[in-house]
């Protein structure tokens, strides 16, 4: 019998915590798998974590004396290859009705644009001179340098999805401090 069929034996007989070890014996291998076939990287964990997940759920179906790498390679598979077919009708579906949805929104973006006061652009640089330095790093790389949030995260040393927070509250702050000088209702 395997180490991973003994660790798995205990998990089944009650001792949950033994799930750590085939979780960190098999993480390599979950990993390279989900990453070879998801085209955003960024969903790597979520999918490592989801095949984890669904491999406790089944684990009374997997047979002791197979190959346990193997039967948790299918399951990592399967959910990224939905995770893939999920990523590309979404992209489909952003490709096909972009135009429409740009066309859509002008004449609203346009009169938004248009009801701003004169000083909004001033106004906005000034409520981000008046944020935190790393705050303001970010949005100024991420809004006015172009940086992708990729190049973000690699270069702040932090994952993507920490990222996408931070510059959501980046946002709420300067919307605040626009509010506070009466820019924006």
């Amino acid at each position: 019998m395997s180490q991973t069929d003994e660790d798995i034996r205990k998990v089944l007989e009650g001792n949950i915590e033994q799930y750590g070890e085939v979780v960190r014996a098999c993480e390599p291998v979950v990993r390279a798998v989900i990453a070879a076939t998801v085209p955003d990287a960024g969903r790597v964990d979520d999918l490592t974590q989801e095949t984890f997940l669904t491999a406790y759920r089944k684990l009374r179906r997997y047979r002791s004396g197979t190959n346990f790498t193997a039967w948790l390679r299918v399951i990592a598979r399967n959910l990224a290859l939905n995770e893939r077919r999920r990523w590309i009708r979404r992209t489909e579906f952003l490709d096909r009705h972009r135009a429409d949805l740009e066309a859509a929104l002008e004449k609203e973006i346009r009169a938004a644009v248009e009801a701003l006061p004169d000083n909004a652009v001033a106004a906005v640089r000034e409520c981000v001179a008046k944020l935190d330095n790393k705050t303001r790093a970010l949005i100024e790389n991420f809004y006015f340098k172009g940086l992708s949030v990729k190049e973000l995260a690699s270069q702040m040393k932090m994952t993507e999805g920490a990222i996408r927070v931070a510059l959501f509250r980046a946002r709420q702050e300067v919307a605040a401090l626009l509010k506070k000088e009466g820019v924006m209702p």
